[in-house]
């Protein structure tokens, strides 16, 4: 499935992944809307939208792939070539580490917090996980933009231009992260109370340190 979505940002079609993401965003949007006024168990309700809701969009993407992309499409007499296979399964392995570390990170966390110090903590995580999703949203973009150059330098076994590219990426990506989080993280206790009102214990300290530590990833 990878390699479906992969194939967008190949071939630049990012008008096509923006609007994925609209999608994504207004039915998310649309439905916590609606779940104000659900009857019944909205837990579940909410459990069973947030799994169906991406799944349908992906599914959605991987048909659009196949159908404009013909390295998409398979073909039966190349579904078993050992070299391909192999190809494939590294790109794959590669692509589960990254998102298995990134989500160790965020619900591994999550759940340590709650074990630990219990839900009013794990609300101020939470609180502060999308913090700095809303603070990174600009560098992330930046960052895909550049992913299809990075990906052309080093399919051309250029290294030189491979790595100016990608330090210069980490760089701009610094600095827009830096130029929203460090206005935020000298704020973060008024914005806090105006975001919430009244917001868990300890969630301004929290965005201050996902703010630092975006900063240095980045």
């Amino acid at each position: 499935m990878f390699i479906f979505f992969a194939m967008f940002t190949a071939f630049q079609r990012f008008v096509e992944l923006a609007l994925f993401d609209l999608v994504r965003v207004v039915g998310m949007f649309g439905f916590s809307y609606w779940l104000l006024t659900a009857p019944g168990d909205r837990l579940i309700a909410y459990a069973a939208v947030m799994a169906a809701l991406p799944a349908g969009i992906m599914l959605v993407q991987v048909l659009r792939a196949r159908l404009i992309f013909p390295s998409c499409r398979l073909v039966g007499s190349e579904l078993f070539v050992a070299k391909r296979i192999r190809d494939i399964g590294q790109f794959a392995l590669w692509q589960m580490l990254g998102i298995g570390g990134a989500l160790g990170k965020i619900h591994g966390s999550a759940i340590l917090v709650n074990l630990g110090f219990g839900p009013s903590w794990n609300a101020s995580y939470s609180v502060a996980t999308q913090f700095s999703a809303q603070t990174s949203t600009l560098s992330g973009a930046l960052l895909n933009a550049l992913t299809p150059v990075v990906a052309t330098s080093a399919g051309e076994g250029n290294r030189d231009e491979l790595v100016r590219y990608a330090v210069s990426a980490c760089r701009f990506a610094g600095l827009l992260v830096a130029f929203f989080a460090v206005p935020l993280v000298c704020e973060s206790g008024a914005l806090m109370r105006l975001w919430l009102l009244s917001p868990p214990v300890q969630a301004d300290a929290l965005c201050v340190c996902f703010a630092i530590a975006m900063f240095f990833e980045s």
